[in-house]
């Protein structure tokens, strides 16, 4: 179950949480593993995750996110 919370943040609070996901993406991208298939659809799911929440603090919408596939 997904529970979703709401919070307000200034534009320098956003602008440090994005900086951070710059951060956690390259740690995904730099993680050394032997390749497997799993360890890729791990990774893709790690990344899809990563981008829905930098659209949520872009203030994209999922119809939007959607639609630039």
């Amino acid at each position: 179950m997904r529970e979703n919370i709401s919070i307000e943040l200034t534009p320098e609070q956003r602008q440090y949480l994005l900086d951070g996901l710059r951060f956690v993406r390259s740690s995904v991208a730099l993680e050394i593993v032997d390749w497997s298939p799993e360890v890729e659809k791990d990774r893709d799911e790690k990344y899809a995750a990563l981008n829905e929440l930098e659209d949520l603090l872009n203030g994209v919408s999922s119809a939007e996110t959607h639609a630039r596939v």
